[in-house]
């Protein structure tokens, strides 16, 4: 079974419920239905190449209890953690990334999927990770400009 990584725009006006317990549940599954974009498997190595360069990561936020994902709650990003965070990512050069990447450590931490540390696979793998690292910095930036947060959970 594989745990696929998803992002969701949050338009700012719908955040409120997602803090109401009466609200959750309709809100996060609208949420969760809606359009957005797939990080696929990458997202745990998307983590690690990131948690040293940006304050808040773009798939780290508050857990958004009230739907049952099988992996754990959702994670919300506010508004401004998405400015924050679009901001950093795009200061952030893919040379940095490259020299944050480290398979070796990857395999050891443990991250999803276990593919880092293949040797004949490695280069491969981080060119996967950079064109996915493209497409979130994008998906943050349009975020940014809407004002919207961001909700990160795994199917």
């Amino acid at each position: 079974m594989s745990m696929i990584g998803e992002l969701r725009q949050v338009p700012a006006t719908l955040i409120p419920a997602l803090h109401d317990p009466a609200a959750r549940k309709t809100a996060l599954e609208a949420v969760m239905d809606s359009a957005g974009m797939s990080v696929d498997k990458a997202w745990d190595g998307l983590t690690a190449l990131l948690e040293l360069q940006c304050t808040n990561g773009p798939l780290e936020g508050v857990a958004v209890h009230g739907v049952d994902t099988g992996y754990g709650p959702p994670q919300l990003l506010t508004p401004e953690e998405v400015r924050q965070c679009a901001r950093e990512l795009s200061e952030l050069g893919e040379d940095a990334l490259r020299e944050a990447y480290d398979p070796a450590g990857m395999t050891a931490d443990g991250r999803y999927p276990d593919i880092w540390d293949r040797e004949d696979e490695r280069e491969q793998n981080l060119d996967w990770l950079l064109a996915v690292f493209r497409e979130v910095r994008a998906f943050y930036q349009d975020a940014a400009q809407r004002g919207n947060g961001v909700l990160f959970f795994l199917t």
